[in-house]
């Protein structure tokens, strides 16, 4: 879609009167509109300038924080430490972090890295807060491959799943859309540009608006493992 806002350079508004000053911000929202490829209202985050040990901004807040874990800024990215008491890929050591509005139609764009063999996950529709679903839908980001589950009263069906290499300390980039039945999601190397097409595709019978956000986990191992984010953009329909 072409942009129909014009942006002028930031010099010029200093020197315009305060409605104009306004005028300049509506446009660069719906400018941000527009970027994001949908009508709704995008929720961008990113952890510029926020210090180390810092709580995640606003729309996040703490969804599951068990023993030994932790939610905070670190580097200038969102962290999510797992717990390290149970191991054994135990959910009791997941660590979330949950968008704060409940939503159902979305898309979801972000940037993620794992640090050692933690297990992510993308949650949406998700009726519990700490975004280990009794009812959901799982995006899964770790082992070999990029995956969609429903879970409907703590039962796992696979909706779809492709082949994927998730290296350590690599940034990559993740796409997941929801509109009605319909779920997609996709990834590529951050420094590579978006793919069109999506990597996996399916319908959900879980519909309702629920919890969304981001789990983390550890595997076989009691040990506290890490998993970072930035540019999350959420734009609801």
């Amino acid at each position: 879609m072409a942009n129909r806002f014009t942006t002028f350079p930031e010099s010029w508004w200093a020197y315009m009167p305060k409605p104009f000053k306004l005028l300049s911000d509506d446009l660069k929202a719906l400018e941000a509109i527009v970027a994001a490829g949908g009508s709704g209202t995008p929720a961008g985050t990113t952890f510029t300038g926020i210090a180390n040990g810092a709580a995640w901004p606003a729309p996040w807040t703490p969804g599951q924080i068990p023993s030994g874990a932790s939610m905070t800024v670190q580097s200038e990215q969102g962290q999510l430490a797992t717990g390290s008491t149970v191991g054994n890929y135990s959910s009791a050591d997941g660590a979330s972090a949950r968008y704060t509005s409940q939503v159902a139609d979305f898309t979801a764009t972000f940037t993620f890295r794992r640090v050692g063999s933690v297990h992510v996950r993308f949650v949406a529709r998700c009726n519990a807060q700490t975004l280990d679903p009794q009812d959901g839908v799982i995006v899964g980001l770790h082992g070999t491959s990029l995956g969609l589950t429903e879970v409907a009263n703590y039962n796992y069906s696979s909706i779809a799943t492709t082949p994927k290499t998730w290296s350590t300390n690599v940034d990559y980039k993740v796409k997941v859309a929801m509109t009605g039945t319909t779920v997609q999601a996709k990834s590529w190397l951050a420094t590579d540009a978006e793919p069109g097409a999506w990597d996996v595709s399916g319908t959900t019978t879980r519909t309702a608006a629920g919890h969304l956000g981001f789990w983390a986990g550890c595997d076989a191992a009691a040990a506290s493992q890490i998993a970072l984010f930035d540019d999350i953009t959420i734009t609801t329909a």
